[in-house]
């Protein structure tokens, strides 16, 4: 009897799926997955120094779950590492492991840099990044996402108004069209569904300078069919104003780890049968780093559910 390995662990998963019509669309880099409409990918760092030499075993291990699709920042301070000295040597050789392995990928053009901060402050400097590095790799990825949550404070000059990030989208949308046309604009993902943040891009114009809404909906603790209830006021909003544009869900998890599955809702049990698999006997590798988690969160909230599992710890240096 063949037997099948779960692996759990924190991964933040997108898929791309379609805006009011309810069906599922998928870009594609590569023809030959133009049958396919539906795609799921991973947001997995790797464009690093530190991180490259991990690239190829993530992407290999993509290739048997039907991974076909990455996102990754292309960091403006991995082109420009001093003001006005690039050096795309990493970036070349994340883009070439891509390629070998035929994978999608969707970069994120981000974030601003000391000597141009904030980036929407500083839109030529902003331009002059852009249109090296969609010039670069145009050939190659066909998809640009510009900036990440922003919305949500990551990092310092990283969280910006409507008005704000609108400068900054503006300015890439017109950089890129100029470099080609038939480029696609994804607009930023932003942290979970702010109906009222996305409502103000679009009252200033937004929709002229993106192809792809993008956002971030994610609703642990809750129970992951609220995503439904979370995505309809952006589903209404598209067709209040008849917007004929994808949305793409380019992050999203439900980790099992971090909070107790509540007694009545055995999510893990039910969802494990979905597959035909059986927590009393299924292999279980639960994957923990604690190095990696917040120090009040130590309780392993899968335990009890599997009676023959694994647990995995692995050292940041390892990572």
């Amino acid at each position: 009897m063949k037997k099948s390995l779960i692996v759990l662990s924190v991964a933040t998963a997108f898929s791309l799926v379609a805006g009011c019509s309810g069906t599922a669309t998928a870009p594609v880099n590569n023809p030959a997955e133009s049958g396919n409409n539906f795609s799921y990918g991973v947001c997995a760092h790797f464009c690093k120094k530190n991180q490259l030499k991990l690239a190829e075993p993530k992407f290999l291990a993509m290739k048997p779950m039907g991974i076909k699709w990455v996102r990754n920042d292309f960091l403006w301070r991995l082109a420009e590492t001093a003001p006005g000295k690039w050096d795309y040597s990493g970036l070349d050789k994340a883009a070439a492991l891509l390629k070998k392995h035929q994978l999608n990928f969707l970069p994120i053009l981000s974030y601003d840099v000391p000597w141009a901060h904030p980036a929407w402050k500083h839109l030529d400097s902003w331009s002059e990044y852009v249109r090296r590095t969609v010039s670069r790799y145009q050939s190659q990825f066909k998809y640009w996402e510009i900036w990440n949550e922003e919305n949500s404070d990551l990092g310092s000059g990283s969280k910006m108004t409507p008005e704000q990030y609108i400068k900054l989208l503006k300015k890439a949308a017109e950089t890129i069209r100029s470099i080609d046309p038939n480029l696609k604009i994804v607009f930023g993902g932003t942290a979970g569904v702010p109906i009222e943040y996305i409502r103000k891009c679009i009252d200033l114009g937004a929709a002229e300078y993106f192809d792809v809404m993008n956002i971030h909906p994610y609703v642990d603790p809750k129970e992951p069919e609220t995503l439904e209830t979370l995505i309809q006021p952006l589903l209404t909003l598209w067709k209040e104003r008849k917007l004929n544009k994808p949305i793409w869900v380019t992050e999203f998890s439900w980790p099992t780890h971090r909070d107790p599955v509540p007694a009545d809702k055995p999510y893990l049990t039910q969802a494990l049968k979905y597959f035909q698999l059986s927590p009393e006997t299924c292999p279980v590798a639960i994957v923990r780093n604690p190095e990696l988690e917040a120090r009040r969160r130590t309780v392993d909230f899968t335990q009890g559910v599997f009676r023959n599992a694994k647990r995995l710890h692995i050292p940041r240096s390892k990572i």
